[in-house]
């Protein structure tokens, strides 16, 4: 195969060829040359092949590696073809004496990695951090850019800038060009550095192909783009359509299903960012990656606390973060945790920080806390966002496995649960399918019947002697009061990895429930309070110590419910929506 034919099948324009041939010889021509020859030949024209940017030679065996700081090649095999994959030829302008135009060089990372002093050049945006204010005036912006030449693990590039000129990148393996930028080695690795109030300046540019070559951010007004930034661009676009882009990872990445009490990073989809609240300043950022957060043990909560506690702070306890609008939780998929990341620092200082919905990105440096048995993420002052494209690896892994996930047999039950899913309760609907508490509060109709997979997390009241509640009294025709009628009336908090909803168990299904064992005065009945209490403490998943003594935390079982939604107002029906048990026993 010819230099030319295997050049111009692989995307290389007709310039980058001519600069390629070796002198005088056409590589066809050095095929039945000795090795030792072969090196001489094309040792002679090093600088040739350097300032065309050579990353590699390839044909059958041979594997030739240029270094500019090396003078000799590394040779293998025995025969070569030589190829630039890197189609970004020296773009110049010249001063002319009259005060014309500008001399501009853009350089392969490789190369301005190496120069001293201000280089040009253009890159591939691999990753992308939110700007962040700084101890002055400007905000950061920091990201890493590749090219041919160095695309693992690419150059770290920090871009300080006003507020209103930080780069606002649209979509990960988008172009930036970048004029005036300071090269040096922090912690042994090289960094760029591009100050726009020093004379630094970029603009941005889409990676796809196909796509328009205007640029659609500029730090400044007045910039040039000619013929040959419109060849340099077609090119990285061709690299970047062939070579995914790389996103780096730690030992601290984890799924939400891996969340443990210490500082961690995660990949997630951005669900919702909801700035309702921002009066009392708090803003409350839902992601998601498919994955369930592992449900988290509860205090045990002591008698002399629920006698002294009002009423209404129990509620609050229970579901402690507001859910987002009814539209928003419709668009939600139907599986997996939706897990608030709190910022605490002010809100004024994540100015152009914010996520928007839909995004996929990356936290890095997260806390982690517990708030009535639900886990919750910090967005703390050392806590940094970045940006990722829907082509990245981490965000395909999360897709893929969400996908198989809801098409498995299981893949609606809480990934902590047992399978097949075992449970201290038994439904008159077993063949039902499972539904998911997010999927009960986004069904499309009011009223509906559902069966769930559950853990009872509160009951209210709280004190068993209190489940049962008279009826209001009757009088016969001789004006007498007949005998106060018990029902049962206790309202549960229910939990499963997709949210939390209060279900109300009354009456008949309340004597259903707890199976052989009726309504009753429960203050004149202290057999049926300690019968009843026992299965409570199990349904709450109380533990004792080898002492007798119940321990300090408690980790509620999975059980099997049916659930049926109704309205109270005929005139609001979504409004006074409520949930109800029915359909279930409780046998132990």
């Amino acid at each position: 195969m010819s230099l030319y034919h295997f050049a111009l099948n692989n995307g290389a324009d007709l310039a980058t060829i001519t600069s390629l041939i070796l002198p005088h010889k056409d590589p066809d021509q050095l095929m039945g040359l000795d090795v030792c020859e072969r090196l001489t030949r094309l040792d002679s024209s090093l600088e040739v092949l350097w300032r065309t940017s050579i990353l590699f030679i390839t044909a059958h065996c041979l594997q030739l590696e240029v270094w500019r700081s090396v003078k000799y090649l590394r040779l293998a095999g025995d025969s070569f073809v030589v190829f630039s994959s890197v189609a970004m030829p020296p773009r110049k302008r010249r001063r002319y004496k009259d005060g014309g135009r500008e001399h501009y060089e853009y350089l392969p990372l490789r190369e301005a990695i190496l120069r001293e002093g201000e280089v040009n050049f253009y890159g591939a945006i691999s990753e992308y951090e939110k700007p962040k204010p700084t101890r002055g005036s400007d905000f950061l912006c920091t990201m890493t850019v590749v090219d041919m030449s160095f695309d693992d693990p690419g150059l770290r590039l920090l871009v300080f800038a006003p507020v209103s000129s930080c780069p606002v990148v649209k979509s990960l393996g988008d172009i930036i060009r970048l004029h005036r930028v300071k090269v040096s080695n922090y912690k042994d690795s090289p960094q760029a550095v591009a100050s726009m109030n020093k004379g630094s300046s970029f603009i941005l540019l889409d990676g796809k192909n196909g796509n328009s070559y205007k640029a659609y951010q500029k730090s400044h007004p007045a910039f040039t783009f000619e013929h040959h930034d419109l060849l340099t661009v077609e090119h990285m676009r061709k690299w970047i359509s062939a070579h995914p882009l790389v996103t780096r990872t730690s030992d601290y990445l984890v799924q939400i299903s891996g969340i443990k009490d210490n500082y961690f990073d995660l990949c997630c989809k951005i669900l919702y960012v909801d700035d309702r609240y921002l009066p009392q300043r708090v803003t409350i950022i839902y992601v998601w990656d498919g994955t369930d957060a592992a449900p988290r043990t509860l205090p045990v909560l002591q008698e002399e606390d629920s006698d002294r506690a009002p009423l209404d702070t129990l509620e609050a306890k229970q579901i402690p973060l507001p859910l987002p609008p009814r539209d928003v939780l419709c668009d939600l998929p139907p599986v997996g945790t939706m897990l608030p990341i709190i910022p605490v620092v002010p809100i004024d200082s994540l100015s152009g920080q914010m996520p928007q919905r839909g995004d996929w990105v990356k936290f890095r440096n997260l806390a982690v806390r517990t708030h009535a048995g639900m886990v919750e993420a910090l967005l703390t002052r050392e806590s940094k966002i970045s940006l990722l494209s829907t082509d990245a690896q981490l965000v395909k892994n999360c897709e893929s496995a969400y996908q198989e996930r809801i098409l498995s047999e299981y893949g609606h039950l809480p990934h902590s649960s047992p399978k097949p899913p075992q449970s201290l309760t038994v439904t008159d609907f077993e063949n039902v399918q499972f539904s998911t508490l997010r999927e009960v509060l986004t069904h499309e109709k009011v009223t509906y019947k559902f069966r769930c997979l559950v853990r009872v997390i509160s009951t209210f009241p709280t004190q068993v002697c209190n489940f049962c509640v008279p009826l209001p009294a009757n009088e016969d025709k001789s004006g007498t009061e007949s005998s106060p009628v018990f029902v049962y009336g206790v309202r549960f908090t229910l939990e499963d990895p997709t949210g939390r909803l209060h279900a109300f168990l009354f009456a008949e299904d309340g004597a259903k429930f707890f199976n052989g064992h009726p309504a009753a005065d429960l203050y004149s009945d202290s057999s049926l309070v300690g019968a009843l209490e026992r299965k409570v403490q199990k349904l709450l998943g109380y533990k004792y110590l080898e002492d007798g003594r119940p321990a300090p935390e408690r980790d509620p079982p999975w059980i099997k419910v049916c659930l049926k939604s109704y309205y109270t107002d005929e005139s609001k029906q979504w409004e006074s929506r409520c949930y109800r048990i029915f359909g279930t026993t409780f046998p132990g």
